[in-house]
């Protein structure tokens, strides 16, 4: 696991699922139903809001995510409830520049389905909000959750994807 305050607060966890669970995610994940979502922020599929899902599977990674200890030391906040959708990037997709805040928001979280090379993109680019230039850069690393602070320091962007897939579930912890 990675700790780290800069850019801002932020954590890397490998291996967060078991592997039947992984795999159970990816399946389910596979047939979850996406829609395109296109603005000048961003280009990407994705689900409906997964929160109040009957799909024990998904049901199951949300409590493990409002379970993780890191959030309460690390983070120093006792997450009430947790946001959730899926997340499908193709090729020529991207998530520009931005900070995530809104009402309620107080954790950022993805966890990762499958791997991408850096040349294929996707990476979470975490920017430093002094300079607007990349500090850490992220790539997606399958059974990887990653969450961070948002705050006016949070600033953030997904690299564009070439020639791949990046598949994830993602939202926020509500504390």
């Amino acid at each position: 696991m990675v700790q780290s305050d800069k850019p801002f607060r932020h954590i890397i966890i490998d291996d967060f699922l078991d592997g039947e669970t992984l795999r159970k995610i990816v399946e389910t994940f596979d047939s979850l139903k996406f829609e395109r979502k296109d603005s000048d922020l961003f280009n990407l599929e994705q689900t409906d809001d997964l929160t109040n899902t009957d799909i024990q599977i998904l049901k199951d990674v949300q409590k493990k995510i409002l379970d993780v200890s890191e959030i309460k030391s690390f983070f120093e906040m006792v997450p009430k409830s947790v946001d959730m959708s899926g997340m499908l990037y193709k090729d020529s997709d991207y998530l520009l520049c931005h900070d995530d805040r809104l009402e309620g928001r107080s954790i950022a979280y993805i966890l990762y389905l499958n791997t991408l090379r850096k040349e294929e993109g996707g990476a979470l680019k975490l920017i430093n909000s002094k300079d607007f230039k990349t500090e850490e850069l992220i790539l997606p690393k399958e059974n990887r959750l990653v969450m961070f602070e948002v705050s006016e320091k949070s600033w953030h962007e997904v690299s564009e994807i070439i020639n791949a897939k990046r598949k994830s579930l993602g939202g926020w912890l509500h504390c």
